[in-house]
C-alpha cells in the first residue's frame, strides 16, 4: 500500500463505521493476523506428522520389530505430544486474535468517516487523516463477507467497503469487477517478469 496522490476516481463512496461492521471488519482482521500465512505449520504439518508416527509404530508392533507395550506407549507418547502442541497452537492463535481485533477494533472506530475510491488503476482509502493507494496487482484476495467487502493487500491492511453504501445487488458485482481487475493486473505483471 503505498501513500501519496490521491486518486482520479470513477466511484467514490463513503459512510461513517457502524459499530457491527466496525467489530466484524476487526475479527476478520485479527483472524488472518493470527493464522498469517502459517495454517499448514500449525495445524496440517503436526497432525500429519502424529499419523506417520502412529502408523510407523502401528507397523513395527504388527511386524513384530518391536514389542507390542513399546509401540503402545510410542503411540501414547505421540498423541500426548500432538495434544498439547494443539491446545498452544490454539492457545497462541487465539491470543493473536484477540490482540489484533483489538488493535483493529481501535483503530476503525478512531478513523470516523472514510472514502473509497475505485479507478481502473486501484482503489485508495481517505480519511481519519490518512490516504493510502494499493493497486490491483498488489492485492492479494478480494471477498465479500458479512456486511462487507474486504480488499486485502499482498502487505499493510485491508481496504474496507461496507455494502450498505452500495445499491441492491451491486456488492456482488462490485466484487466480481473488483476480482477481475486484480487477475488482469497479476497477468499483466507475469507477462512483463517473462
Amino acid at each position: 500500500m503505498t501513500s501519496g496522490r490521491p486518486p482520479e476516481s470513477s466511484v467514490v463512496m463513503s459512510s461513517p463505521w457502524r459499530l457491527y461492521e466496525a467489530e466484524a471488519a476487526a475479527a476478520r482482521i485479527g483472524a488472518r493476523a493470527a493464522l498469517g500465512g502459517r495454517l499448514f505449520a500449525r495445524h496440517v504439518a503436526p497432525f500429519l506428522i502424529f499419523a506417520v508416527v502412529v502408523a510407523f509404530a502401528l507397523l513395527l508392533a504388527f511386524f513384530g520389530l518391536i514389542t507390542r507395550p513399546a509401540g503402545k506407549t510410542a503411540m501414547f507418547l505421540a498423541a500426548i505430544a500432538f495434544v498439547a502442541q494443539r491446545i498452544i497452537s490454539q492457545w497462541l492463535v487465539w491470543r493473536a486474535h484477540a490482540i489484533g481485533r483489538r488493535a483493529a477494533s481501535a483503530r476503525l472506530q478512531s478513523q470516523g468517516e472514510l472514502a473509497v475510491s475505485i479507478d481502473e488503476d486501484g482503489l485508495a482509502i481517505a480519511g481519519g487523516g490518512r490516504l493510502a493507494r494499493v493497486s490491483y496487482a498488489d492485492c492479494a484476495a478480494v471477498e465479500a463477507a458479512g456486511a462487507l467487502i474486504y480488499v486485502w493487500p499482498r502487505e499493510g491492511e485491508p481496504i474496507l467497503l461496507p455494502k450498505r453504501v452500495l445499491p441492491n445487488g451491486e456488492a456482488a458485482r462490485l466484487v466480481a469487477q473488483i476480482g477481475e481487475r486484480v487477475r488482469q493486473a497479476r497477468a499483466t505483471q507475469a507477462e512483463r517478469t517473462f
